[in-house]
């Protein structure tokens, strides 16, 4: 899942059952790292575009008023 090795290792004095519900909860609220790779490039991408966008409205709005 991309998780590094041993990521799950936890140290909180837990066995058995208990150590396995504390693992699960762990990777149930955690994101793999292509995951928030993949995120943080959608984002990236889209406020480039808003900041040409931005850009582009601007230049438009220079030339109707000069």
């Amino acid at each position: 899942m991309a998780f590094p090795r041993n990521w799950t290792n936890l140290r909180v004095g837990l066995e058995g059952e208990a150590l396995d519900t504390a693992r699960y909860h762990a990777l149930g609220n955690a994101v793999t790292p292509p995951v928030a790779e993949w995120i943080a490039n959608r984002i990236r991408t889209y406020l480039a575009q808003e900041d040409s966008f931005a850009a582009e409205r601007e230049s438009e709005v220079a030339a109707a008023t000069a």
